[in-house]
């Protein structure tokens, strides 16, 4: 099977045409470019016009006019399509009838066609061809060539030059040599702000940082700070998320340059969007108070950059607490002006930025406070507070157990992030929408909702999010293809990177004892506890609370009874809510271990309430399965014929959904009481 990139590749040079293709992939064979060697962990494909192409396409070429031939050579340097107007401005001693003439005869020979979207436009009918064409001119004739063309598109366009940067910036990047650079920049920065104002982030991405290589190594002034600012913008809109830091660090530059030269409006507008201060960033807390000293007190300014403190501090830090205050300083502001938007703003941040585990009364009170947040939408929401507000709609109606209602948010959310052009806004609302999945045991839709998460990366990218929830889907099914390698990958990982799916790796171990990686997740969990210090109080650290809920999920942490009763307190207060597993299960498995077989019965009773009520089948399994094995190890009168019953309703689960080793595990238990 081909790499999907060089399919792409492929495709792109060929449109499809048969001969083409036969063509160029018999060149990639013979040059050694497609034996396994080449191919793998390659992500980046060029292909070259073979010989056999470039004659067919020659001969056609050679029965056509000199002038023909060289009227078509000017036009395959303005691009594949081009206009009648252009080409004039280029055609020298040729009258327009004349012109007219040689578009006819190249129109006849099928080597061009017009363009139906208005007269006079036309385009070469295969990019080969137009490529054929170019490939046959020296370099130097090729720049001077782009030199003339660019002068020439700008006198036919005339004042409206300026809403055609995307056209020019080729040109004027092929005509740097003799033309500078000057308007090389100029027009790679608004052709930069059009893919950003288009959501075309990759596209802006490529534009400014063009314009930031031509415009020298010299210090930060007002057309290279604008440069970074575009930049980091489209930095934040394009994956992998953990380099958004680079985005960051973009904007920090232009923002310093904006307040050493007292341009405070510019400086603050940076500090207080919304797309770079994210997950994964750090700084953003100084940014913030920065900017806060800068803005008059009680201001629309003042309310976004509290915003985007509160989101940094939960982020930076897991301080709730000052979060939380800067959210409720947001939110005053926010109410004292009148001002819906950024009142949807602060209800968001203040959604976000909350305990990791949480009751079930706070997850109602951030449920109340995102969909508050979705009634102030109106006409004209904050595309980033809408997908923020959406994604932790779902991921409440999650951990409350409504996993029907998870869906429907996770899919606004979705939605809300195409609109806003961020792919890392993307990733968050689809991962939440993963999740429903996995609670209801709708394997197929999981696979799907996480291709869906994949096609947000670049091709061949590997990342924490897919690969444990890919492994997490396989295990439960017991499905055993690419299940090592994909846990390799994961275990080979910087720990900083994988702490926060140390309770999915728990669950992928409890559901595939045979992969013996519990040894290595104990140890991975205790170094997660202690690498930041204990903490105490409300300010848990994120990756601590992790590595306490895989405690109670893991046979080896659970043995260390220190451990285990720390876990216990820690997860106590989410009794009745599911985050990924259902919570009362967790705290059965920690009570069980810390021999308190009577709070263990009535945490595994609530845990099957719970699942049965909210339609968390897998789970409930899970929770017969344990509460099953409890009673049996108990053995007290009626335990046993309990245990039975529960093992049947957990088998009439796991055979419905293809849970396999689950299954397997039951049956074996069986066999042990058999004999």
């Amino acid at each position: 099977d081909a790499p999907r990139e060089l399919s792409v590749t492929v495709h792109r040079h060929t449109e499809g045409n048969p001969l083409f293709v036969t063509e160029v992939v018999r060149d990639l064979v013979q040059s050694g470019e497609l034996t396994e060697a080449r191919i793998v962990g390659r992500s980046s494909w060029s292909v070259r016009i073979p010989e056999g192409v470039r004659e067919v396409i020659g001969r056609r070429l050679d029965r056509l006019s000199d002038r023909t031939n060289e009227s078509l050579t000017f036009a395959a340097v303005i691009g594949r399509q081009f206009s009648l107007a252009a080409l004039r401005e280029l055609v020298q001693n040729t009258s327009e009838s004349q012109l007219l003439d040689v578009l006819d005869e190249a129109l006849d020979a099928r080597i061009i066609e017009e363009l139906p979207t208005s007269a006079g436009d036309y385009q070469f009918t295969h990019a080969l061809i137009q490529e054929t064409l170019t490939g046959e001119l020296s370099a130097a004739r090729r720049v001077r060539l782009h030199a003339r063309i660019a002068e020439a598109l700008e006198r036919v366009w005339g004042e409206d030059a300026e809403g055609h940067p995307a056209e020019l910036v080729p040109h004027y990047a092929e005509a740097e040599p003799v033309l500078g650079s000057e308007k090389l920049v100029h027009y790679s920065i608004l052709a930069g702000e059009a893919a950003l104002d288009a959501t075309a982030a990759q596209d802006a991405l490529a534009h400014f940082q063009l314009a930031l290589d031509s415009s020298g190594d010299g210090e930060v002034d007002e057309q290279k700070a604008c440069i970074l600012w575009g930049l980091a913008r489209a930095q934040a809109g394009v994956l992998d998320t953990p380099e958004m830091q680079i985005a960051f660090d973009t904007m920090l530059e232009a923002f310093n340059y904006h307040v050493e030269v007292g341009e405070i409006d510019k400086a603050v507008a940076m500090a207080g969007y919304p797309l770079v201060l994210q997950r994964w960033v750090r700084g953003g807390i100084d940014l913030a108070n920065r900017a806060l000293e800068l803005v008059d007190p009680g201001s629309a300014a003042e309310s976004r950059i509290q915003v985007r403190k509160a989101v940094a501090l939960w982020y930076e830090k897991a301080d709730i607490e000052q979060a939380a205050s800067a959210t409720d300083r947001a939110l005053e502001i926010a109410l004292n002006l009148g001002d819906q938007r950024l009142e949807m703003a602060a209800l968001s941040a203040s959604a976000v930025a909350g305990p990791i585990i949480d009751s079930r009364e706070g997850y109602q009170r951030r449920l109340d406070a995102t969909h508050r947040a979705l009634e102030l939408a109106g006409s004209d929401p904050d595309p980033v507070a809408q997908v923020r507000a959406n994604a932790y709609s779902s991921a409440f109606h999650s951990g409350l157990g409504h996993p029907g209602e998870a869906a429907k948010y996770a899919h606004e959310a979705i939605q809300a992030a195409e609109l806003a052009g961020s792919a890392s806004m993307g990733e968050t609302a689809r991962l939440v929408g993963v999740i429903p999945h996995f609670a209801i045991g709708d394997w197929e839709g999981a696979d799907q909702a996480l291709d869906g998460l994949e096609a947000l990366y670049a091709e061949g990218a590997q990342t924490p999010n897919i690969s444990v929830l890919r492994l997490l889907a396989r295990c439960h099914r017991g499905i055993e293809d690419g299940v090592q390698e994909l846990l390799a990958q994961m275990l080979a990982g910087d720990l900083d990177g994988w702490n926060w799916s140390l309770p999915l790796l728990a669950l992928i171990d409890q559901s595939m004892p045979s992969l013996g990686i519990g040894a290595t997740l104990s140890d991975m969990i205790g170094r997660a506890i202690h690498q930041q210090g204990i903490t105490s109080g409300t300010n848990w650290s994120p990756d601590q609370t992790d590595a306490y809920l895989a405690v109670g999920l893991n046979n080896s942490a659970r043995a260390d009874a220190e451990r285990a009763w720390q876990a216990y307190e820690r997860i106590l207060p989410a009794r009745g809510t599911f985050r990924g597993v259902c919570m009362d299960r967790v705290l059965g498995l920690l009570a069980e271990s810390l021999n308190r077989r009577e709070t263990a019965h009535d945490h595994f009773e609530d845990a099957m309430g719970f699942c049965r009520d909210s339609g968390c089948r897998p789970e409930l399994a899970w929770t017969c399965s344990d509460y099953a094995e409890m009673l049996l190890d108990r053995d007290e009168p009626g335990d046993r014929e309990t245990a039975i019953e529960l093992q049947d309703e957990a088998l009439a689960i796991t055979q419905e959904l293809g849970m396999r080793p689950l299954t397997e595990r039951i049956l074996a238990r069986r066999e042990i009481l058999r004999a």
